[in-house]
Formats: structure tokens, sequence, C-alpha cells
């Protein structure tokens, strides 16, 4: 699943597509994407967005790449399941001047309390979108 935002207007889901929306996305989340998903990702942000294989690398100097403007970090996340049981999961973000781009292979619900707190917020340029304003 695909869900994109520009930071002027709610979280939305997105079919890969040409006229998706997503260049200009400030967030992009990716929820156990197929690779087809990765695959138009990486067509509509020139970025390279990692597979499950390359987030769950067990070598630690494994987990944070820069490559240019370009930061990639994998790790690791610990999430309650459905049933309240401790999970683990694989977690990327792949991060430019453009975009953040998070890849993740579970549901995690940190995420769309984040989606919720991020919608139709305008953000000036270089302001904080995680800064504590009274919610």
């Amino acid at each position: 699943m695909l869900y994109l935002n520009t930071g002027h207007a709610p979280r939305q889901t997105v079919q890969p597509g040409p006229h998706s929306g997503a260049e200009g996305a400030a967030l992009l989340d990716l929820v156990l994407p197929t690779n087809a998903e990765r695959s138009w990702a990486e067509r509509a942000t020139g970025l390279r967005v990692p597979a499950q294989a390359d987030l769950a690398e067990v070598e630690s100097s494994s987990r944070l790449a820069v490559s240019g403007q370009v930061l990639t970090l994998s790790t690791p996340i610990t999430y309650l399941g459905p049933d309240g049981t401790s999970m683990v999961a694989p977690l990327g973000f792949v991060l430019s001047p453009d975009h953040l781009i998070t890849v993740r292979f579970a549901e995690m619900p940190v995420f769309d309390l984040f989606a919720r707190r991020f919608q139709g917020k305008e953000y000036p340029q270089g302001c904080s979108t995680l800064s504590n304003d009274g919610e």
C-alpha cells in the first residue's frame, strides 16, 4: 500500500501511476510494498527504495548509508501486534532534500498517528514537523 502526503492536505492512498502526485509528496509511506510499488516509487522520486531483505540486514554497518544528499537508514522496530504481543519488523527511511520515504513491512499505529498530526498543516521551509505544537 502506498500513502503520500504533500504537507498541505490529509494523507492520501495512491495507486501507482503516472499522475499520482508522488513527485510533489513530502512523505511517501510504503506499507508492505510489492516490488511493483517499490519500483514505481523509485521512478516517481528518483530515489532507491530498499527491499525487505535490504532492511533486514543484521550487520549494523549496513544500516546507515549516505550517497550525495540522500541518507538511507534501516532498523528493526518493535511494535504491538493486533493481539497485544510484541513484534519486530524491519523499517527503512530514505531522506533527501525533497522527499522522506518510509518503507515498512508491518502495520504500525505510530505512523498513522504521525500522519494525522501532519495532515493539513502548513510548515514553513526548515520548520520541524515533529515539534510539539500543543497536540
